[in-house]
C-alpha cells in the first residue's frame, strides 16, 4: 500500500487489547538519509525518505527494508522541502517551504507540475509545511505562516480554506503536519500552540490534544503526525524529541523516545572506520539509541511505525501489537480505572 491509499470503510474496533509497540529495526544512516524530514512507503518494499543538506537544499532517497541503498533523485527542483507524500501511481507531492510550492515530481525526479507562490490570498502559502491526500484524493497543505489548511484538486484548483491564525478552538498558529483518517477526519500539527487540531471531514472542529509541556499527553512544538485503522494518533513531538500516541478520543496512551541499534548500512561503515569505531565503543549506549528532533511519522499497512530521526540520520521501525475487541468482550467504560477484582 502507498501513503496515498486509504481504507474506504471504517474498520475500527470497539476496544483493544493493547500488547506493546516493540522496537523492529533501523534503516538508514548518516550521509545517505540526511537529516530526513519524513518517509513513504511505495511498492515492492521500496521505502522513500525525504531529506535536507547541511545548506539549502533537499532530494528523496530510495531505499528498502533489507536496508540497501538504491539512490537518491529530486535534488534539482527541491530548495527547502518540507513534506511529502506518495500517490498510486509512485509520483511524489512535496511542500517546499522555501520556493512556498506544492511540487510533483515522479520516481527519476522529473517534474510533472507545480503550484504556489508567496503570500496570504488564495492559492497562496507562506512557508508550507505537511502534505496529504483526503479521502476523495484531494490535496490538503498546511499554510504554516497563515495559519490554516487549503484544500485543492490535483490540479492545484483550491477547494476549500480550514482554519484561521489564531489559539482559540479552530484556529491555528504555525501548523506543521496534516493526516486524515479512514473517516475522513483531518488532524494538524499545530505548532505554536502546542497541540493536535482535529476536524471533521468538512473542515468543521471537533477537538483539541495535548497541551504545552513535557509530561505525558502534553507536547512542544508538534510537527508531522499519522493516524492508523484503530484510530489511533501518532505525534512527532519535535521539541521533546519523541513520538507521543493518542487514541481516538485524546486520551495518552504511550510515548516513543528511542531504541534503535545500528543499521545494516551503519554498521558496515563503522566498522571500515577505525577511529569511528573506538569513538562509538567509548560512548554511553543509551546516548546512541534516542531519537533527536522527529519531524514526522508513518504507520504502513503492516502496523509498522516509522519515524525519522533526523537528528541522527535514520528511520526508527516499531510494530504495533494489539487485538480487537467486541463490545461484548470487554466491560463498560469505567468511571475511574481500578485493577483490583474481586
Amino acid at each position: 500500500m502507498t501513503t496515498a491509499e486509504k481504507p474506504t470503510t471504517d474498520t475500527r474496533p470497539h476496544a483493544l487489547l493493547r500488547a506493546g509497540f516493540p522496537y523492529l529495526t533501523t534503516i538508514g544512516m548518516r550521509r545517505v538519509t540526511w537529516f530526513p524530514v519524513d518517509v513513504a512507503v511505495g511498492q515492492e518494499g521500496r521505502v522513500y525518505t525525504l531529506d535536507r543538506t547541511q545548506g539549502a537544499g533537499g532530494y528523496i532517497r530510495r531505499i528498502n527494508w533489507d536496508d540497501e541503498d538504491l539512490g537518491s533523485f529530486g535534488g534539482g527542483e527541491l530548495a527547502w522541502p518540507s513534506s511529502f507524500v506518495v500517490d498510486e501511481d509512485e509520483n511524489f507531492w512535496i511542500t517546499d517551504e522555501s520556493k512556498n510550492q506544492v511540487i510533483v515530481i515522479d520516481g527519476e525526479g522529473t517534474l510533472i507540475k507545480s503550484w504556489g507562490e508567496q503570500g496570504s490570498g488564495d492559492s497562496q502559502f507562506d512557508r508550507p509545511g505537511g502534505i496529504t491526500f483526503d479521502n476523495d484524493g484531494n490535496v490538503l497543505v498546511s499554510d504554516a505562516v497563515n495559519g490554516r489548511i487549503q484544500r485543492y484538486t490535483r490540479d492545484g484548483e483550491l477547494l476549500q480554506t480550514i482554519g484561521s491564525q489564531g489559539s482559540g478552538d479552530g484556529e491555528l498558529d504555525s501548523p506543521s503536519g496534516v493526516a486524515v483518517d479512514e473517516r475522513g477526519d483531518i488532524y494538524v500539527g499545530d505548532w505554536g500552540n502546542h497541540r493536535v487540531a482535529h476536524f471533521s471531514a468538512d473542515g468543521a472542529f471537533k477537538q483539541n490534544m495535548g497541551t504545552h509541556g513535557t509530561g505525558d499527553g502534553q507536547l512542544d512544538r508538534p510537527m508531522g503526525l499519522c493516524v492508523d485503522s484503530d484510530g489511533d494518533i501518532y505525534v512527532a513531538d519535535q521539541g521533546n524529541s519523541r513520538v507521543v500516541q493518542f487514541d481516538q478520543n485524546g486520551r495518552y496512551v504511550y510515548k516513543f523516545t528511542g531504541n534503535s541499534t545500528l543499521s545494516k548500512m551503519g554498521r558496515r561503515y563503522i566498522e571500515t572506520s577505525p577511529r569511528v569505531l573506538r569513538i562509538r565503543e567509548m560512548g554511553k549506549m543509551e546516548e546512541l539509541e534516542v531519537l533527536r528532533s522527529p519531524r514526522s511519522c508513518l504507520m504502513d499497512s503492516e502496523n509498522r511505525l516509522l519515524i525519522p530521526d533526523f537528528g541522527s540520520h535514520r528511520i526508527q521501525v516499531y510494530k504495533k501489537e494489539a487485538y480487537p475487541l467486541t463490545e461484548l468482550e470487554i466491560a463498560p467504560v469505567m468511571e475511574t480505572v481500578d485493577l483490583y477484582t474481586v
